[in-house]
């Protein structure tokens, strides 16, 4: 789905069109998202033949005309082309007549996950007394505050230097944020728990890390992510703004399969174009999660 966002009146939202070097393609349907338009199939399939030649494209709405450029256009369908294996064959977006004849490849399954039970917020489950102290008491040994990721790295989703309480950035986010610089514990179902902390913070964004750790022998914890931002029946996830005013995102997701909880989702919002929200939605990372049926806790 290709989406536009010209800055238009509230009279002419409705009667915004596409024109390729000079002729009416038709107008672009209004989203549900307001302010956003979607190209139609046959204006998406006129875009697309038209990336092989100098198109001049443009977003007309009442007296205003916007001209986006096609540079770039034809180089990216090309590169798709030739990643996917089409160059020189007649599925080719734009490289049919190609002397460089590839061989399409077949795409990848995506990765099926079966999501497990898990505790809902209806359950209001929390740890019994004493394993919350056992945990509280325990914790620290079990994960390696001494190691680099903890210290801090080049790579904010790599560091967690908020849980070394020698460091100085620890030290001065515990007096600004109180408590929250402490251990929380989520029971994810009977047998397993959710360790997280508060990780790192910047002027616009924050983290906290996630261990799994399997009650049975909780002594090596398994760090799921330090960038996390949520955890919610099952599935944690992490958003994070390119730039402050965010016009531009990232997001990741894990969802719990009993054993770990496997990567899910991966995708961002592209480049950042001035505008809240950013402009697209480009996955680098798909799979399929079956739900598992709802179980009552033995």
């Amino acid at each position: 789905m290709v989406q536009f966002l010209p800055e238009v009146s509230e009279k002419s939202q409705n009667n915004v069109a596409l024109w390729l070097n000079g002729k009416n393609y038709g107008r672009l349907q209004p989203s549900s998202d307001s302010g956003l338009y979607d190209l139609t199939a046959k204006q998406t399939n006129s875009l697309i033949n038209s990336a092989r030649l100098n198109t001049k494209i443009e977003i007309k709405a009442g007296d205003n005309s916007w001209t986006v450029s096609d540079k770039g256009m034809g180089a990216v369908l090309l590169k798709l082309d030739e990643v996917q294996g089409r160059v020189g064959t007649p599925i080719a977006l734009v490289s049919k007549n190609s002397t460089h004849k590839q061989t399409p490849k077949s795409a990848k399954p995506k990765p099926v996950i079966k999501k497990a039970f898990s505790y809902s917020g209806k359950d209001n489950k929390t740890l019994s007394a004493s394993k919350q102290a056992y945990f509280e008491a325990n914790i620290n040994r079990w994960i390696n505050i001494d190691d680099e990721q903890f210290v801090g790295s080049e790579d904010a989703t790599g560091s967690c230097e908020l849980i070394n309480p020698e460091s100085e950035t620890s030290i001065n986010f515990a007096k600004y944020a109180g408590n929250s610089a402490g251990w929380d514990f989520i029971p994810i179902d009977a047998t397993h728990t959710l360790a997280v902390h508060s990780c790192w913070m910047g002027a616009y964004n924050a983290a906290s890390g996630y261990w799994l750790i399997d009650n049975a022998k909780p002594r090596n914890p398994q760090l799921i992510t330090t960038s996390g931002n949520d955890y919610f029946e099952g599935e944690i996830s992490a958003n994070h703004k390119d730039r402050g005013i965010g016009d531009c995102w990232n997001s990741k997701k894990w969802v719990w399969n009993g054993t770990t909880f496997a990567k899910m989702a991966d995708s961002s919002t592209g480049m950042c174009k001035g505008f809240a929200g950013g402009a697209w939605d480009l996955p680098t990372y798909v799979s399929e999660v079956i739900e598992g049926k709802r179980k009552s806790d033995k």
